[in-house]
Order: structure tokens, then C-alpha cells, then sequence
């Protein structure tokens, strides 16, 4: 599923296909099961991000200059980040990964769930 240029809300749902959202305007929640996210390409405003899935990794590229709070966590994968984050938690180790901190100065929220599948941030 591939979703571009959407000047308000995105709200996807799939179970077995990936989500590749580019240029959003406003919100974007993402609940998949079986396929990748991809996020970029976002305005540079704050809105809601919540991307989640199950067996695949979610990449999401962030404009410069949004503050973030970050809610990131991973089962059986990594989080990689290429941002600067204010750790307020981190829990790396055989069972999980987690990282829970502020980009920028915070203030919009930013939750990334998957139990099978690596979680890379960076900037646009």
C-alpha cells in the first residue's frame, strides 16, 4: 500500500502488505501485521505518529526542526537512530529493545511498536 502527497489524517490498517506513506500533512496511524512501514517525507508540523506492525521493521524519516516524544520498542530486532535523543529510558538486551526520550524539544508524540523486525529513525 503506498499512500503520497495526503494533505490531512492517515489511518491504515492491512495485515499482509507493506505501508509506504510519503508527504502527509497531518496525523498518521499505521497498524499492520506482516509488512514493513515506511514513513518520510512528513510535514513540518506537529502532529501524531503512531506506527505499529508485527513481523517487520518500520523506518520513519523526521523533518528537521519538530520535537518529538519518543516511545520506541522492538522484541526480537534493534533501534537505530541517526538523531540526537534525550534518553529518559533505554533497554537493550536479549529479550527487547526500547527507547523512550525526547528529539528536539518534544511535544509531539511519537510511538513505534514491532516484536519482529528492526526500528530506524533519521531525518529527512
Amino acid at each position: 500500500m503506498t499512500l503520497n502527497d495526503v494533505g490531512g489524517n492517515v489511518k491504515v490498517h492491512t495485515s499482509f502488505a507493506s505501508a509506504f506513506v510519503k508527504n502527509v500533512r497531518g496525523a498518521i496511524d499505521i497498524q499492520n501485521q506482516n509488512g514493513a512501514i515506511t514513513v518520510n517525507g512528513l510535514a513540518a508540523s506537529c502532529h501524531p505518529i503512531n506506527l505499529q506492525t508485527t513481523f517487520s521493521s518500520i523506518r520513519v524519516g523526521l523533518p528537521p526542526n519538530v520535537g518529538y516524544d519518543l516511545n520506541a520498542r522492538t522484541s526480537f530486532g534493534h533501534i537505530t537512530t541517526d538523531i540526537p535523543v534525550t534518553t529518559i529510558t533505554q533497554n537493550v538486551g536479549a529479550e527487547d529493545d526500547s527507547l523512550i526520550g525526547r528529539i528536539g524539544n518534544g511535544g509531539c508524540r511519537l510511538e513505534i511498536r514491532t516484536s519482529n523486525g528492526g526500528i530506524t529513525i533519521g531525518r529527512e
